[in-house]
């Protein structure tokens, strides 16, 4: 199931009778917490999603929303359709439901930002690593990493090698923002999380 109530037209990409009468479901949320679905009716020229929205009072209102393919010519022959977002109709390859639940649009429109444009750069930097290491399988029991059967030894070790380098790079970043809070060494900050006095 999705998290979040985005709608990619690669998700449709595998459905060729795609068209008018073609009835089809989305999903978003997680197991443990199911966030809602929305009813994709096959229309000309595009699809109609239809979800309802439960009140505080338990009373339901239905929001339909009319979204149009888009053809654009490939460079080797072809084509490939794209959304056109029913804000302002701009060539898009997904369309997210807006916080309030009443309207689709385009990542634009609703001035939505990737994860990584909201952290510090040390945060960026450890997420950079981590996405290296769950790449390469994450670890065992020991906290060791294992090269996957099918890579490499040289690539295996250029990857551990980048993620320590991003790693230690964010440190140095977290480093610095404790010292501009006062906190010259690693040492002193531990001391001053298990409450020990500075020597």
């Amino acid at each position: 199931m999705r998290r979040d109530a985005r709608f990619a037209w690669r998700s449709l990409g595998k459905y060729k009778e795609l068209g008018p009468g073609w009835i089809g479901t989305i999903h978003w949320g997680t197991e443990e917490n199911p966030g809602g679905s929305a009813t994709i009716l096959g229309i000309e020229g595009g699809v109609e999603l239809r979800h309802n929205i439960v009140q505080d009072d338990e009373t339901r209102t239905e929001v339909s929303e009319r979204i149009q393919f888009r053809s654009l010519p490939c460079r080797y022959g072809g084509e490939r359709k794209y959304w056109a977002c029913p804000r302002c109709w701009r060539t898009c390859e997904a369309v997210v439901m807006a916080s309030n639940a009443t309207f689709w649009g385009c990542r634009k429109c609703l001035r939505l930002r990737y994860v990584s444009q909201g952290l510090v750069p040390r945060e960026r930097l450890w997420r950079r690593a981590e996405q290296i290491r769950n790449r390469l399988g994450g670890t065992d029991e020991e906290g060791y990493f294992w090269k996957p059967k099918w890579m490499r030894q040289r690539t295996f070790d250029r990857l551990c090698a980048k993620a320590n380098a991003l790693e230690e790079e964010g440190d140095l970043h977290w480093v610095w923002s404790l010292r501009r809070l006062g906190i010259p060494s690693l040492e002193a900050a531990y001391r001053a999380i298990l409450g020990e006095s500075a020597s």
